[in-house]
């Protein structure tokens, strides 16, 4: 299955260049082989009513397949959710437990979420309380050290049984790359009995950006400082559950791990030439929410501070369960009380009325001299996944549970059309449902055309590269007709099309 549906998305790639009105098919090759695709959505409608451009949609071609429906459209089976179940938390949806399971499976069964896919060789130890603190200037250049902070720290994994560390590679003492592992997310007992999160420190290889060796990589040089994910909480979190066996109490402390990272990353140099931050899946969370209290740490200090969100952009459907959704893991996981916030975003974050892509764009207006960037495709698999099962599970809500591709590409359009009108943020799209660029070598073949490249687009690394160094020759990187997206239009289910609005700004 997993090879018939490469062949499929290959072949829609080849096609990209066809005739805007030739149908294509797009299929997820990792995922294909646990759940089967959505069915053949109906023929291509009028769009030029209600809010779209004449022939926007049309000119993106006919309806494709729903490339991330892996649990069918409106319905998925006996294990899911029935079509008489509830709606944006009316009632509650028959069939959660059992359809998160599904959601689950698919999942781990996508090296590019599963951390367990890309297992790391074991690295020399470090514990600050033993060994002085664990001095960068003790380390061996290019060896990969595993430091343990202290315990005075707070750090914990959701996994009591093996404790929290982050890992340290020395380059050029004034280069810092800080880059938050993915991992997934924990929000209740269930994903927490799932596994939805990674719950144990896992280290993987170093690809992508963090590949010392590779003379593609514009950030070889740098000291890399990777802080793993074993928190569930988009490295953000300090609270504790009672998700375990018979209530017993669960940790959920990624603010403390992370803290503890950052603290001993910044002690290490007094300035630095370039600071660079970045993560991806869960880490591209906790980047955006961690971009304003850093830089706050590092005012006077870095000439050049750059951030790279990667793949994860918190996109939740329908549109008016975002605040509540956002707001409800804020709770969960008891963000809104701690430093990462400013005074008023507190006040926000309790009243349920804060955004994370709005105190994202607050860190790119307080630090106009820096440069923010989000990395993604057009239909991430993954973050789909994630949102159908928190917005069942969480919000109870069947319509979130339903979304489509086409829907998550119009609400991240949505979300990038206010980001870009900070001249300092860029954001790079490539094709297809590719969930997690930059800790892995598609980062030096994805083009605008998707992970597997072609076509003439600039790719990945070279932008990333230019962008670090202020010299990107585009802010906003997409390929596809132009769509004039807005919010009380519907969605192209086409999504290989490029929001005017958000090209037109960034030119």
């Amino acid at each position: 299955a997993r090879s018939s549906a490469h062949r499929l998305e290959k072949r829609a790639t080849r096609s990209r260049r066809r005739p805007a009105n030739a149908p294509r098919m797009l299929a997820v090759a990792s995922l294909a082989a646990a759940v089967a695709l959505s069915p053949a959505l109906s023929a291509a409608t009028d769009r030029k009513a209600g809010g779209y451009a004449e022939d926007s949609c049309d000119a993106v071609g006919g309806v494709v397949h729903d490339e991330v429906g892996l649990l069918q459209r409106g319905r998925v089976g006996a294990r899911g959710i029935p079509a008489e179940a509830g709606d944006d938390g009316s009632e509650e949806p028959a069939g959660r437990s059992e359809t998160l399971e599904d959601i689950a499976a698919a999942l781990r069964r996508n090296p590019a979420w599963n951390p367990l896919a890309r297992l790391f060789a074991p690295a020399s130890e470090c514990r600050m309380d033993d060994d002085g603190g664990c001095p960068l200037r003790r380390m061996r250049p290019g060896a990969v050290v595993d430091v343990y902070p202290g315990q005075g720290s707070g750090a914990a994994c959701i996994n009591s049984s093996r404790p929290f560390y982050f890992q340290v590679r020395r380059g050029a003492t004034d280069k810092l790359l800080l880059y938050f592992q993915g991992g997934g997310a924990c929000w209740d007992h269930l994903s927490y009995r799932l596994k939805l999160c990674t719950q144990s420190p896992t280290p993987q290889d170093f690809s992508g950006m963090l590949n010392a060796s590779d003379p593609q990589n514009a950030f070889r040089h740098h000291t890399l400082v990777h802080v793993l994910f074993c928190s569930g909480d988009m490295h953000s979190g300090n609270t504790t559950q009672p998700w375990g066996e018979d209530g017993a109490p669960v940790q959920l402390r990624g603010y403390n791990n992370a803290n503890s990272a950052v603290q001993w990353a910044l002690e290490q140099a007094d300035t630095f030439s370039e600071v660079v931050f970045a993560g991806c899946s869960a880490g591209s969370l906790g980047v955006m929410m961690w971009s304003e209290l850093l830089q706050k740490r590092l005012r006077g200090r870095t000439a050049k501070f750059t951030t790279f969100a990667d793949s994860f952009a918190g996109v939740l459907f329908p549109p008016q369960l975002v605040h509540a959704g956002q707001g409800h893991l804020c709770d969960v996981w008891n963000i809104c009380g701690l430093p990462l916030l400013n005074q008023v975003e507190q006040v926000q974050c309790r009243s349920k009325t804060l955004l994370l892509q709005e105190h994202f764009r607050v860190a790119m207006q307080e630090n106009r001299e820096s440069r923010f960037a989000m990395v993604n495709s057009k239909t991430d698999a993954v973050q789909v996944l994630f949102q159908k099962g928190y917005m069942l599970t969480a919000m109870k809500s069947r319509a979130g549970f339903k979304m489509t591709g086409a829907q998550y590409y119009k609400g991240f359009n949505l979300n990038m059309q206010e980001q870009v009108k900070e001249d300092n943020f860029g954001v790079y799209l490539a094709d297809g449902t590719q969930h997690c660029f930059t800790q892995s070598q598609v980062m030096y073949t994805t083009t605008p055309q998707g992970e597997g490249g072609g076509g003439d687009g600039q790719r990945l690394s070279e932008w990333m590269g230019e962008l670090s160094g202020a010299a990107a020759t585009s802010r906003v990187v997409c390929e596809g007709a132009l769509v004039q997206v807005q919010e009380d239009a519907p969605e192209c289910e086409n999504t290989t099309y490029c929001d005017e609005a958000i090209m037109e700004r960034a030119a």
